[in-house]
């Protein structure tokens, strides 16, 4: 199954105006996985904004979200439970980009240290295996409408059977998998520390859908980092 992702926009767009590309289309391909999620945390932003718009944020000054206070809640008492509130959903906004458009959809091949049977076929020693992280990720009886973008499920509560080995697993789990979890929270968290992001409005008053397109775009970025900067100048 294909969906709509950056390389293939790039790719059409060169194709059609008759471009010779940049880059051979081999040196961009390898990093369209790690950089799609980053950048599919900006344009999701808006399902974020949909439950913010409810939750004033009180007045006063907001700590910069770092690395090191990620599990820190402030002192100040009207932030506590927002904040709170904030850092699951963050979270939960991750786990479902991870899982909505998988880093690596075909996984990473292991080899079987020994014979095995799984769903009545038979899998011989030394045999190259692929998890399908796609399918995994995909999967209807764990995921419902998995083709949605839905950070709530991962609120909703524990399912030990849903597939969460989003960097892999055994002796080839991705090393760097925590600074990688670390980089979108922070990510996430700093956009909505400093900007208020809506999608466009569409004719009919009603927000338009975002899509991965290379071209220029409507977006409303309001920007609110007044009291941001003035913050940081004082660091």
């Amino acid at each position: 199954m294909a969906y709509d992702n950056l390389l293939l926009h790039w790719w059409k767009r060169n194709q059609s105006i008759n471009e010779s590309p940049p880059l051979p289309l081999s040196r961009i391909a390898g990093c369209e996985f790690g950089i799609l999620n980053s950048f599919l945390a900006l344009l999701i932003l808006r399902v974020i904004y949909e439950y913010y718009r409810d939750r004033r944020l009180p007045p006063g000054p907001r700590r910069l979200p770092l690395i090191g206070n990620i599990h820190q809640v402030p002192q100040v008492l009207p932030w506590r439970t927002f904040h709170q509130w904030s850092k699951k959903y963050i979270r939960a906004v991750v786990e479902e980009s991870l899982r909505w458009r998988s880093i690596v959809p075909g996984g990473v091949p292991h080899a079987a240290r020994k014979d095995d049977t799984y769903m009545s076929y038979h899998i011989p020693k030394g045999a190259t295996t692929v998890p399908l992280h796609w399918s995994m990720s995909l999967d209807e009886q764990h995921f419902d409408n998995p083709l949605e973008f839905r950070p709530e499920r991962w609120l909703a509560g524990p399912d030990d059977d849903r597939f969460t080995n989003f960097f892999g697993y055994g002796r080839r789990i991705c090393p760097r998998r925590h600074i990688a979890r670390n980089s979108l929270f922070i990510l996430v968290a700093r956009v909505l520390w400093g900007f208020e992001v809506r999608p466009p409005t569409g004719p009919d008053g009603q927000p338009k859908t975002v899509d991965l397109h290379l071209y220029p775009h409507q977006r409303r970025l309001k920007q609110s980092l007044s009291r941001a900067v003035r913050m940081l100048a004082g660091l």
